[in-house]
C-alpha cells in the first residue's frame, strides 16, 4: 500500500557477463521491479553466490 505505481523504488547498478546467469539476473530485477542498469560483457561471466537464511538470521 504504501509503494505506488510505478514501482521503481530500488536501484542497482553492476556488471554482469552475457551468459545464462546474466540473463536470469535481468529477468529477476525486473519481476522486482528494480530499475537495473547493467554494463555487459563477454570476457568475464556473471558472478554467483549462495545465501543460507534462516528463521530471523538474515
Amino acid at each position: 500500500w504504501m509503494i505506488q505505481k510505478p514501482h521503481k523504488v530500488a536501484t542497482f547498478f553492476g556488471c554482469i557477463g552475457t551468459d545464462h546467469f546474466g540473463e536470469i539476473l535481468k529477468k529477476k530485477a525486473e519481476e522486482a521491479h528494480v530499475d537495473a542498469h547493467y554494463y555487459e560483457q563477454n570476457e568475464v561471466p556473471t558472478g554467483t553466490c549462495a545465501a543460507c537464511i534462516t528463521g530471523d538470521n538474515r
